[in-house]
């Protein structure tokens, strides 16, 4: 997939719009089509191509920040036309490895790399993460790169101009994952893969939050389901709950993502269940400007 034009031209720009968010990948662990999978409705993903081939889930924010590193990233790389040496911040949700696949790090270390001048790349995370990237890579010096432990309900900021907000997903039995609202020059976009349907702490913290964009969980596609992912019945529900809330106004912008096959639900598919409550549904290469 080429560069997209205006991609490269806010990038270059030195005006005060916020970065673009680009989505690179919207699929579940297994891929979409499912990397082994023969069901009727990954050969018919196969056949039609386009938005119903999916890489797993994450989000590029201009060329210096990224949500999620999984073993697709190099696949998300060639799609952007560049590589990851600009990459600054690394915000990682939770430990499962197609959200989080430290390996790919490793080739930072000098040897296999130029490793980029300026400041390390900062990794946040929760404590699973860190565990995990520390025991994979050691010491990050000479690859520059440096480990931060973040927990839920916690803002912090993020280089010069974003703010970060950790909420508690609710997901990974065993670990906190983390969904984020990420604030950058007046525009708030929630990262909310990953998660089934928030407990009251985390209902109760983004009462009143205004959000521009909402990227939310849609595992299990035409299935309603709220336990540690939702499906698209569910994804309704949660919406309509963020409305209610005050979180979503006229002007914002839900959108279904991290689509599994074992959903049965092709792009166009859910565009048909989701479209009538307002609801878009996410790609891979999917500028949302």
């Amino acid at each position: 997939m080429p560069n997209h034009p205006s991609e490269v031209t806010q990038q270059m720009s030195h005006d005060t719009r916020p970065r673009p968010l680009r989505v690179r990948g919207t699929a579940a662990a297994e891929g979409f089509p499912g990397v082994h999978c023969g069901c009727d409705t990954c050969a018919e993903a196969w056949r039609r191509g386009g938005k119903d081939l999916r890489s797993r889930s994450a989000y590029d924010l201009g060329g210096d920040a990224r949500i999620d590193f999984g073993p697709d990233s190099y696949l998300h790389a060639r799609a952007a036309g560049r590589g990851f040496s600009r990459l600054r911040h690394l915000l990682v949700t939770h430990s499962h490895e197609d959200h989080w696949y430290p390996q790919e790090l490793g080739y930072r270390d000098p040897g296999f790399c130029i490793v980029p001048a300026g400041p390390p790349l900062a990794i946040y995370g929760n404590d699973r993460v860190v565990a995990s990237g520390l025991a994979m890579l050691g010491d990050g010096a000479k690859r520059s790169t440096e480990f931060r432990t973040i927990a839920p309900f916690e803002t912090f900021a993020v280089g010069d101009d974003i703010r970060v907000t950790t909420l508690l997903a609710s997901h990974a039995p065993g670990e906190e994952a983390l969904n984020f609202i990420i604030e950058e020059r007046g525009r708030s976009v929630l990262i909310g893969h990953d998660t089934g349907w928030w407990d009251d702490e985390t209902w109760d913290f983004v009462a009143g939050r205004h959000l521009d964009v909402a990227l939310v969980d849609c595992t299990y596609g035409r299935y309603d389901s709220e336990r540690h992912h939702l499906g698209a019945p569910a994804l309704v529900r949660f919406v309509g709950r963020l409305r209610e809330l005050g979180c979503l106004g006229p002007g914002s912008r839900p959108i279904a993502t991290h689509i599994s096959h074992n959903g049965h639900a092709l792009h166009a598919d859910l565009e048909a269940m989701l479209g009538p409550y307002g609801i878009e549904v996410a790609w891979d290469g999917m500028l949302i400007d």
